[in-house]
């Protein structure tokens, strides 16, 4: 694991997942990049399993209905509930706020769709977390759109919960 995330950043941790992975018999993983980050751990490739579960079908239209009016009522919802044109082009960012989860980069691409996209708006949702080397992390997220001059494209929702997240 990295050593500035989660238990990664312990020296005991880093060394039991590694012994762990190249001792283990077989190792079910839920998505490739955990299993090519398995894999750089010693995991012998012929021991990885990926299994897809975590996307089930309460994820997609409730009842199995109209895809079509699904969406364009989930998207009246949130124009309408944070204040954005009508013909925005959304880009959606969700995850805890922290380097590994890439919101800066979208921010930094929010920039450049600027003047390429200028419908374009980011809408960036998670609960922030202090990182070592930048504090709080989603005010030094606030501060980057400041200082690129996004506060009119780039959107904070915080966290968000479950019921949220998904279709309701």
């Amino acid at each position: 694991g990295r050593p500035d995330y989660g238990y990664g950043r312990f020296r005991t941790a880093r060394f039991l997942t590694r012994r762990a992975f190249r001792r283990a018999a077989l190792a079910r993983i839920n998505s490739p990049l955990m299993a090519g980050l398995a894999q750089g751990l010693g995991c012998a490739p012929e021991k990885v399993r990926l299994l897809l579960v975590n996307i089930g079908d309460r994820f997609f239209v409730p009842g199995r209905g109209d895809l079509p009016a699904h969406r364009r009522a989930a998207r009246a919802r949130v124009l309408q509930e944070h204040g954005l044109p009508a013909d925005a082009l959304l880009l959606l960012s969700l995850g805890r706020l922290i380097p590994l989860k890439g919101a800066e980069e979208v921010i930094r691409a929010a920039a450049l769709l600027r003047e390429r996209v200028p419908r374009a708006r980011t809408l960036i949702a998670g609960p922030s977390r202090n990182v070592p080397g930048y504090g709080d992390y989603g005010t030094y997220l606030k501060r980057l759109v400041e200082e690129l001059d996004l506060a009119d494209r780039v959107t904070f929702l915080g966290a968000l919960g479950y019921a949220e997240a998904v279709p309701r």
